[in-house]
């Protein structure tokens, strides 16, 4: 592979990871902001934020992985 075509290679996978990680983890922080923890009660509230972490992860995985190793 050409220096030029490995570089960009490079910038792609560093602006990927730079706009989804932040975009992850504001979507986690909005969905706590959302919950009442009184009413429901803490582990219903632990078991629905680790599902809210969890699906997204799973989900956007493949989407990030797949691009990567194909570039790679």
């Amino acid at each position: 592979m050409s220096p030029e075509m490995l570089e960009k290679k490079n910038g792609i996978v560093r602006c990927l990871v730079q706009m989804v990680i932040p975009q992850f983890f504001y979507l986690a922080g909005i969905t706590v902001s959302f919950y009442n923890c009184e009413k429901k009660g803490f582990p219903r509230f632990l078991w629905e934020k680790t599902m809210s972490l969890l699906i997204p992860f799973l989900v956007l995985l493949p989407v990030i992985l797949i691009p990567r190793l194909y570039f790679a």
